[in-house]
């Protein structure tokens, strides 16, 4: 990297400076909508090595996966999908310790397990009943 290629950001769980590459300070600004230090300081704290770093990388990465499953599974129902997403977000930062969603004949239960994993457990019930 060259000088100028080059802007310093500051991780915000370590407070370590980071030299950070211009185009993904650039990048970040234009898509979060950051200034430009408050882009490299972002920058640096998602490349930054710190243990505190790498669990947000990590709970961003299940936060991505969950996300991925509940899109897949309702496609078609984006009000549905808005639901899913935002119980998945609410337990897997512990604001709930579990959600469960009825959705038709199929039961949704978020929550995490003991490595802060996100579960979701799906039950299928059949019921006869009938209201006209």
């Amino acid at each position: 990297m060259s000088e100028e290629q080059i802007i310093y950001g500051v991780c915000k769980y370590c407070g370590q400076a980071r030299a950070v590459e211009r185009l993904e300070v650039l990048s970040a600004a234009k898509n979060f909508d950051l200034s430009d230090e408050e882009a490299a300081d972002y920058v640096a704290s998602e490349t930054c090595s710190c243990e505190q770093a790498k669990a947000q990388a990590t709970h961003k990465m299940k936060l991505q996966a969950a996300g991925a499953w509940a899109e897949n599974v309702f496609e078609n129902s984006p009000e549905k999908l808005q639901a899913v997403l935002c119980a998945i977000k609410a337990v897997s930062e512990h604001h709930f310790g579990r959600i469960t969603i009825k959705s038709g004949k199929y039961l949704y239960a978020f929550d995490t397990d003991a490595h802060n994993d996100i579960r979701v457990k799906t039950k299928y019930t059949d019921t006869q009943e009938e209201t006209f």
